[in-house]
């Protein structure tokens, strides 16, 4: 697999760190059953695995973290843990925004 142009070693680390497959165990919202509770979608089957952060953070912090703070997900889990994280704090907006009235 080609690791990208910018933060390769990076990249790299943590892939072998994961054996470059997704490293999710159902924070996506996924139970994973059919894999005994973990993705372990290999880079080849779905598109580019993802060196993130275990939860999603502010760009400014995730560009500074190291290998030991980063994992690997596959495209679908990655999507669906920030789209959860983005509903969540949608959420305490909300109701912070009705605890004002």
């Amino acid at each position: 697999m080609r690791a990208p142009i910018v933060g390769a070693e990076l990249f790299i680390a943590v892939m072998d760190a994961a054996g470059w497959m997704c490293q999710c165990t159902g924070e996506c919202g996924n139970e994973h059953k059919r894999t005994g509770g973990e993705c372990r979608m290999p880079d080849k089957a779905r598109g580019r695995l993802l060196a993130a952060p275990e939860h999603p953070m502010p760009d400014r912090e995730a560009v500074a973290a190291t290998a030991e703070q980063l994992r690997a997900w596959c495209q679908g889990c990655w999507r669906n843990l920030t789209t959860a994280a983005a509903r969540t704090r949608a959420h305490a907006a909300a109701e912070a925004q009705d605890s004002l009235f």
